[in-house]
């Protein structure tokens, strides 16, 4: 397990130094690609962010091979922006339950 946390956290050195926040990351992103509307997509790219974990973790987690996290770590981090999506539905079905209007408006230009 720890081999997994160091290939997340070496994977996003320059993006992030706090403690776990890239495994936060990780598990984010991974929402927002499971978030997308094809069953044949979400197989896709959680194969994509989650195969490499497994395998590198299996045959290459030794303890000095966790810059595999270069690897899988971008295509997790392509999720970021769908799982905000994601979170904003979640917040105005929230709102909403609470009596609240919400309303999200998007500039378009």
């Amino acid at each position: 397990m720890q081999f997994i946390l160091d290939s997340i956290s070496f994977s996003t050195d320059n993006l992030v130094t706090m403690p776990n926040v890239p495994v936060a990351f990780y598990i984010f992103g991974l929402i927002g690609l499971l978030s997308v509307p094809s069953l044949r997509n979400k197989v896709f790219f959680a194969a994509l962010v989650v195969l490499p974990l497994i395998v590198f973790y299996k045959f290459l987690g030794y303890q000095w091979s966790y810059y595999w996290g270069v690897c899988y770590m971008p295509f997790a981090l392509l999720g970021f922006a769908p799982a905000l999506v994601v979170v904003e539905r979640l917040l105005v079905l929230m709102l909403e339950r609470l009596g609240i209007q919400a309303s999200v408006e998007v500039a378009t230009r």
